[in-house]
């Protein structure tokens, strides 16, 4: 008998009820990605099916359907073999060995330097602020997906162009909003654009004219910036944390017209803080009183902590003057990636107008099963498990945080998100500190493109997303104790 290699061998992730699609899928894979050369020998049924704890029969199905397909051969008396004529490989052009050096020298290439223009942070990022994968409803993207992808095995050609308009995608959405979040939309008053920046790039581009006057709440979201740089808007920054913000507001207007007010009511950036009804309705009235819009922008709605639901200002009386900007959900990387846009009918039908590039990462057959998740009424409770889990962990990081910070940093606890603000105040204090967890062979999670701790960072962002006491638990000790041995 053949030794079977158990490290290529195990398929990982194995799930009851998809065990023959993900045998087949994880051979096919491996043989395209040339893991499993043409003529390499697979193991015997009986090994596969005892080394990953399923029926054998299972995988004997595979194999034949592989067969079938042309991705295997059998061997009278020898055994399964990869194909050497598998489906779309070319014999003649085969992939090349891995090579190490390039046959034409390059010139290393030089950092890239730093926009002077562009706005810093003040803040270091430290963890993520969207859930954990494990929120991630595996169960029942597999159940949807086997259904749609075999589904396309036979359908026709029409029938794709029809999926890409996405119509039923975005009825879907529609309905989920209306009566799962109470926003009373026509399908008229509703769009849908794949990303962040393309949705904040054409919502500008319809409410911005070069040298308008545009409000920005939040001067150090980075994207935001980019975005109304490009619209040519001139900018003012405001601050909601600000207990005067209304009253500068209420000044601004009365020796400026503005176009636009950039606003995140429920879960501001990046101190996570939130705006009262009475702050909501007076923004309203300014905007129908002064004439201009204000843009929402909305992402944390699925992780608001209190008892009473959070109203967005798009429910408020506004007579138009909103413009709704939210993410459709945090839970899957897709739904981030969807961006929902509320206003009045007129302002969607300017809004389609706008050239926009198709969204080029989409997947029609994962639209098809958030479709499906979101008529099932099934993530509104995928949504709730992961809120009620997010809760405790905001109650633990703070508690954490509070018994070894307090005295050394100001602690605040948003009501919503997935985020701590924590204030140090002196930069060289807040990098000393980091240096110290450093130093004692602790990496401290940055996320891709975090500002990092330097001159004028004196906050940091901590996101729970992921959360692990014990990770959190260590760096807040070594703080306490460097602070200690300063004599502070």
């Amino acid at each position: 008998m053949t030794k079977i290699d158990s490290q290529l061998w195990r398929i990982p992730n194995l799930m009851e009820g998809f065990y023959m699609a993900q045998v087949y899928e994880f051979i096919i894979e491996n043989i395209q990605e040339g893991i499993l050369l043409p003529n390499t020998y697979l193991p015997p049924y009986r090994e596969l099916a005892q080394l990953n704890g399923i029926n054998r029969n299972t995988i004997l199905r595979v194999f034949n359907k592989l067969q079938e397909q042309g991705w295997v051969i059998a061997q009278p008396g020898k055994g399964i073999f990869v194909s050497p004529t598998y489906p779309g490989h070319d014999p003649l052009h085969p992939a090349s060995a891995a090579i190490d050096r390039l046959p034409v020298r390059l010139r290393s290439p030089t950092p890239l330097t730093q926009d002077p223009e562009k706005p810093k942070q003040n803040f270091t990022t430290i963890g993520f602020d969207i859930p954990s994968p494990y929120y991630f409803p595996v169960s029942l993207y597999y159940k949807y997906m086997r259904y749609h992808t075999k589904r396309y095995q036979n359908v026709k050609q029409i029938q794709q162009v029809i999926d890409a308009q996405g119509l039923d995608f975005k009825d879907a959405i529609l309905t989920h909003f209306n009566v799962m979040r109470g926003f009373n939309l026509h399908p008229q008053s509703l769009e849908v654009i794949m990303g962040r920046r393309e949705s904040l790039d054409a919502l500008l581009h319809v409410l911005i004219e070069p040298g308008d006057i545009a409000i920005s709440t939040a001067p150090q979201d980075l994207i935001l910036q980019e975005a109304l740089d490009k619209s040519g808007a001139e900018t003012i920054a405001l601050s909601t944390v600000d207990p005067t913000f209304m009253d500068q507001l209420s000044d601004l207007l009365q020796h400026k017209k503005i176009k636009v007010l950039h606003v995140r009511p429920q879960c501001g950036y990046p101190e996570n803080n939130h705006l009262s009804p009475e702050i909501c309705r007076q923004l309203i009235s300014l905007a129908k009183e002064h004439q201009f819009y204000l843009l929402e922008e909305d992402e944390y709605h699925e992780f608001w902590y209190k008892p009473q639901p959070y109203i967005p200002l798009v429910r408020y009386n506004h007579k138009g003057h909103v413009i709704y900007l939210g993410v459709l959900s945090l839970l899957t990387p897709y739904m981030q990636n969807t961006r929902v846009i509320a206003a009045a009918a007129e302002f969607i039908a300017l809004l389609k107008k706008v050239p926009m590039e198709p969204f080029r990462y989409r997947n029609i057959i994962e639209e098809k099963v958030i479709t499906d998740i979101l008529r099932s009424g099934e993530l509104w409770k995928y949504a709730k498990k992961a809120r009620m889990a997010k809760e405790i962990h905001r109650y633990e990081i703070s508690m954490e945080m509070q018994n070894y910070l307090h005295g050394i940093a100001e602690i605040y606890t948003p009501d919503s998100g997935l985020n701590l603000w924590l204030e140090f105040g002196h930069a060289e204090s807040l990098l000393g500190y980091m240096q110290a967890i450093e130093n004692q062979g602790i990496e401290i999670p940055y996320p891709p493109g975090s500002q990092m701790p330097g001159p004028g960072v004196i906050n940091i962002r901590l996101g729970y997303g992921t959360w692990d006491v014990k990770e959190a638990e260590e760096p807040a000790k070594l703080i306490k104790e460097k602070f200690n041995s300063r004599g502070n």
